[in-house]
């Protein structure tokens, strides 16, 4: 009985939140636990879409090595070098990166997409 209280009480107050869904505007917000102490000396601020996406130029506090046949191996240190370097088809110079590199880069993306997000 209590279930379907609460299953209909959900029920009425989701679909009143749909129904005027139209005339509020929901913000994105971001965490302020959001983990960039692992790519600069410092945890980053995120309250804005700005702020989000300065995270993409920004220098990481490390670098990868990124090769691409007998071209000269390239330094990588930010989200925009690394989108740059993948999209030309550079590697990880050591095998055993190259995850760690595609994980980053996801990481990247996340941050890009997470910058575009509007009310």
């Amino acid at each position: 009985m209590i279930k379907n209280t609460v299953l209909l009480t959900l029920t009425v107050v989701s679909s009143t939140a749909c129904a005027n869904i139209k005339e509020n505007k929901i913000a994105p917000t971001y965490s302020l636990e959001n983990k960039t102490n692992g790519y600069f000396m410092e945890p980053e601020v995120l309250e804005t879409p700005k702020q989000v996406n300065a995270l993409f130029s920004k220098n990481w506090f490390y670098s990868y090595e990124v090769v691409l046949d007998s071209k000269p191996a390239i330094k990588v240190d930010s989200c925009k070098v690394l989108s740059k370097a993948l999209q030309e088809g550079y590697k990880s110079a050591n095998y055993k990166d190259q995850v760690a590199l595609i994980a980053t880069n996801k990481i990247c993306t996340t941050w890009a997409d997470m910058g575009t997000l509007k009310s």
